[in-house]
């Protein structure tokens, strides 16, 4: 009866270890999201364009970091786009009107992309699931069993 109280308390405790940790990432993500808004706010003052666009593709930087590696490449399309756009505004190529547009399809594009690789992760770890449930199957019935995975679709035999 004592071991098994034992056993929950130091459970509880741990539990309570792993609330705290998140709590105090939340805390950190925060205050980097306060400090990314405040220098992204020092940025509106700058002209032309291209260097506002600068200025808010830098102080972006820090809370990109904290994006998984595999969709990093997304801010840096974003990144670019907005540079790019600000360039044609201070040329005078197109209207603050356009840019807007063209910004507005850029933000859906990735979005989309995201989403799209979101899914494809996910169907990945189903069929991963499904093949080692099927490995699982059986190894219990004592028949042999091989799963291959080619890009995202894995296979068991």
């Amino acid at each position: 009866m004592r071991s098994i109280l034992l056993l929950v308390l130091a459970g509880l405790l741990m539990a309570g270890c792993g609330i705290a940790r998140r709590a105090e990432e939340k805390e950190r993500y925060d205050r980097l999201v306060a400090e990314v808004d405040a220098a992204v706010a020092a940025c509106n003052s700058r002209t032309p364009r291209a260097a506002w666009a600068r200025c808010v593709n830098e102080a972006q930087r820090p809370i990109i970091q904290t994006v998984p590696v595999e969709y990093r490449d997304l801010y840096e399309l974003k990144a670019a786009g907005r540079l790019a756009l600000a360039a044609r505004l201070d040329r005078g190529e197109i209207r603050q009107e356009d840019a807007e547009l063209e910004t507005a399809k850029m933000n859906s594009n990735l979005m989309a992309e995201f989403n799209r690789r979101q899914l494809a992760r996910r169907a990945v770890d189903a069929q991963e699931t499904a093949a080692m449930a099927a490995a699982d199957t059986a190894a219990r019935s004592r028949l042999p069993v091989r799963c291959t995975r080619f890009g995202d679709t894995v296979q068991c035999f």
